[in-house]
């Protein structure tokens, strides 16, 4: 079974955040496959679905950005999830715009969802795909840069973007995560 866990922010407020980009990816899978989130026994939503005829579990935790370990292990502990089988998917405004990371293991990178992570799942050890919402411009505040809705050009963007990392999240499921990382990181 795998767990691919989306970061962001629950409400409308965040919706179309740039923060929420992990919530972006997982609904466009949940809807790749028809699949309804619905609340969890701890703080999140997950949708039950498959790809490459494995169980998988799409999570948004709904505990805000800088708890979201706490969701995430409660989810893998309940489906008994190994960390090999978890990918985290979060933006990192580091990267360029429509860029994507995908890392077997690693620290966090100033990010507060994934210390978030990191400490509750005690290991750096976790599968990473990073969606890069950097600008060509100087970030002069990175909350406010993150937490600001995506430009009318970044919008148009955005479908393609979830689709390709969507299908970077489904081919670490069917070939694992050195295979997903030769396929779709970019330089």
């Amino acid at each position: 079974m795998y767990l691919i866990c989306g970061l962001g922010n629950p409400g409308t407020k965040y919706e179309l955040t740039r923060h929420n980009i992990g919530f972006m990816v997982v609904d466009e899978l949940a809807r790749r496959n028809e699949s309804t989130f619905r609340s969890g026994r701890g703080n999140y939503l997950y949708a039950k679905t498959m790809f490459a005829a494995k169980d998988t579990i799409l999570l948004k935790p709904m505990t805000y950005m800088n708890l979201s370990g706490d969701a995430l292990r409660h989810a893998a502990d309940y489906w008994q999830i190994e960390n090999e089988n978890i990918l985290i998917i979060s933006d990192d405004y580091h990267i360029p715009f429509s860029q994507i990371r995908i890392r077997a293991k690693g620290r966090d990178g100033g990010h507060n969802g994934l210390a978030s992570v990191i400490q509750c799942m005690n290991t750096v050890e976790i599968p990473r795909l990073r969606m890069g919402i950097g600008s060509e411009h100087q970030i002069q505040n990175s909350k406010n840069y993150v937490l600001a809705n995506f430009t009318t050009e970044e919008r148009n963007e955005i479908a393609a973007f979830t689709e390709q990392a969507a299908g970077a999240v489904i081919d670490f499921i069917e070939n694992g995560i050195l295979h997903a990382m030769n396929q779709y990181n970019t330089k």
